[in-house]
């Protein structure tokens, strides 16, 4: 996963998922691991491709801390 968008669309869709998934009954088990999921794939992908910093959860177009445009 080379494209940063794509990665925030991964992010998202598990997110999605694990809020659905609360609407059966043993679903905060899958909710549980799907968080953990998430939060894994946060942590390791949602860097700025130019300095490697972490990202904020709020997309901006630039980077923070480097200022280079990340977002088309």
């Amino acid at each position: 996963m080379n494209d940063l968008k794509q990665k925030m669309q991964l992010i998202w869709g598990i997110f999605i998922v694990m809020f659905l998934a609360l609407l059966f009954s043993y679903g905060w088990i899958v909710s549980l691991a799907l968080m953990a999921v998430n939060t894994y794939l946060y942590v390791r992908y949602m860097r700025c491709p130019y300095c490697q910093m972490h990202l904020p959860i709020v997309q901006r177009p630039f980077c923070p801390h480097c200022g280079n445009r990340i977002l088309d």
